[in-house]
């Protein structure tokens, strides 16, 4: 069972961060949803998103993303626990 998701993200700056959580935060299984700031340009930032929670799926919270303008650069970490 997946725990903790950590991702390497680009996303436009709009819509804002706030709008990227809410949108994870509506993923089934997503308990909470943290994010670093890690570059940012006119366009676009680069954060470090810290998704934790119950049975994550990642094709889901992918979506999420890519449904904002957002594009996964790269999984940097994972928490996976057995029942």
């Amino acid at each position: 069972m997946i725990k903790k998701i950590v991702l390497d993200v680009l996303k436009p700056q709009i819509p804002i961060i706030i709008d990227l959580a809410h949108s994870i935060l509506k993923v089934k299984g997503v308990k909470s949803f943290e994010v670093i700031h890690v570059e940012l340009d006119r366009e676009v930032e680069k954060v470090k998103a810290v998704i934790t929670g119950n049975n994550l799926n990642f094709l889901k919270i992918k979506k999420s993303i890519e449904e904002i303008g957002g594009v996964i650069h790269s999984i940097d970490g994972i928490l996976a626990e057995k029942d």
